[in-house]
């Protein structure tokens, strides 16, 4: 299969580029022909420690098949190089947190199948023909909300933060898959219940000022409760396009 893979972020308005705390995997653009594909995207709780770092380990690491408990473990090495006051340690006692969405890819003789992963309000988008098949694992922009279930750094939680929602569906040459984090996810499925032109619009985006320009435009649009329509959140999307 011919894969074209493209990574797309930006942080939130008001803030530095080093605040960003979303994440993806491969981070830059990707063509090859393969005969199977992962990526990753995944979005840090702000309010957690380093769930920046949290987050760009659990991309790479899934895409690479890694355990949990090895991405732990490594979390806990990479925060144990960093000098903190003691405010700091104690609030990393509570975990770093992050939602996760994961896509693989495979070539098979009897159908290309995909397995779709998540946890938490990142979204995994299969469109045919500008339309939309499946939204994983929300489909709804109602769906959303400030309370997401998260993978944590240190396993608290429980089973269900240990265990992503998983599913397989059959895809055709041609077909393309949106990974998005919440803020854009949720921007998507509200614009295709009132206007079916989310994927028009998002296919436009050819490049970081296109995509600059696409968030700021929609930043400043008040919706009828009188919010902007995309969120002023970390935005990030993988674009997947198969043939």
């Amino acid at each position: 299969m011919h894969i074209k893979c493209k990574t797309l972020w930006l942080q939130k308005d008001g803030n530095a580029a080093e605040d960003y705390e979303d994440s993806a995997y491969p981070r830059e653009f990707l063509e090859s022909n393969v005969s199977e594909f992962k990526c990753a995207i995944a979005d840090g709780a702000t309010e957690s420690s380093f769930a920046g770092l949290w987050a760009d380990i659990l991309v790479e690491g899934l895409v690479y098949g890694s355990d949990l408990d090895l991405l732990r473990k490594d979390f806990v090495v990479k925060v144990g190089t960093k000098s903190l006051p003691w405010y700091a340690e104690e609030k990393l006692q509570s975990g770093a947190f992050a939602a996760v969405a994961l896509l693989s890819l495979k070539e098979h003789e009897e159908g290309n199948l995909c397995d779709l992963s998540a946890l938490g309000d990142s979204c995994i988008m299969h469109v045919r023909d500008g339309a939309l098949l499946t939204s994983f694992p929300l489909d709804r922009a109602e769906s959303f909300n400030n309370s997401p279930s998260l993978l944590c750094s240190n396993g608290v939680g429980g089973a269900k933060e240990d265990k992503l929602e998983e599913r397989q569906v059959i895809w055709l040459s041609g077909d393309v898959f949106w990974l998005m984090t919440d803020a854009l996810a949720c921007w998507a499925l509200k614009r295709l219940r009132d206007y079916d032109d989310a994927f028009e619009i998002l296919e436009k985006i050819e490049d970081l000022e296109g995509f600059k320009k696409f968030v700021h435009e929609h930043r400043a649009i008040i919706d009828e409760d009188g919010r902007p329509t995309l969120k002023n959140d970390d935005v990030t999307f993988i674009k997947v396009s198969t043939s």
